[in-house]
């Protein structure tokens, strides 16, 4: 006859492996009033009533411009390009070695040129009244994605506020960028040809997202992201 205390020891034994059983074949949780994907369908999104889109839209011209201007060695292009990149990035070293890099290669391009000499002066001079992408709640970040890899980043967007995921990478290499909501489902997707991908959509609730950049080449690409996540610290509904 079994003892009590195995009795005890096996009732606990069950009662373990039925909960672990339950924890692995459970569905995610979804609150009330959260079913569906976190994107509102009907959301009509314009860089007129959104600094961090309209921000990010900026900082997408620069990027194409510069490389227009180095896939033609066009100096005028790159100055231009200079010129949006340095109103809108931060004032850290990095910012302003990008910025040096364009005009210092624009100068190479046309050297004795006066009129060329005389753009980069004023583009060095120059002090724009743009809204910078830090201001417009926009953050960068210089990351790496492994050949034939994906590298991820869990990010947190504010409900009912047009949010905002660019990519870009630093050589011309095509990156595909996808967007998942906490509950799996894909929100967004940007598969195009080119150095830059982009998502854009407003969640329906303050929520948590999976970015997702994958890299098809067999070799290690760097790339800037550019989202307008919630930081930590930053009071949410």
């Amino acid at each position: 006859m079994p003892s009590h205390q195995g009795s005890i020891r096996n009732a606990v034994f069950t009662a373990v492996v039925a909960a672990i059983a339950c924890v692995a074949t459970a569905a995610p949780v979804v609150p009330a009033g959260r079913s569906g994907p976190n994107a509102d369908p009907a959301a009509k999104l314009s860089t007129a009533e959104s600094p961090a889109l309209s921000a990010v839209e900026r900082l997408a011209l620069a990027n194409r411009l510069a490389a227009w201007g180095q896939r033609n060695s066009d100096p005028v292009a790159l100055i231009q390009a200079a010129k949006i990149r340095k109103g809108i990035v931060g004032g850290g070293p990095q910012d302003a070695a990008a910025v040096e890099a364009l005009l210092a290669r624009a100068e190479a391009l046309a050297p004795g040129n006066a009129a060329i000499r005389g753009l980069v002066v004023d583009a060095r001079a120059y002090r724009s009244r743009d809204l910078p992408l830090l201001s417009a709640g926009v953050a960068t970040l210089t990351k790496l994605v492994r050949s034939l890899s994906a590298d991820r980043a869990d990010l947190t967007f504010r409900g009912e506020t047009a949010a905002v995921v660019y990519v870009h990478s630093t050589e011309d290499v095509d990156l595909d960028l996808y967007v998942y909501d906490e509950y799996n489902n894909l929100i967004c997707s940007d598969e195009s040809t080119g150095q830059e991908a982009q998502c854009r959509w407003r969640p329906r609730w303050t929520g948590s997202f999976l970015v997702d950049v994958r890299n098809k080449h067999d070799r290690e690409v760097e790339y800037v992201l550019a989202a307008n996540d919630v930081r930590p610290g930053t009071p949410s509904p």
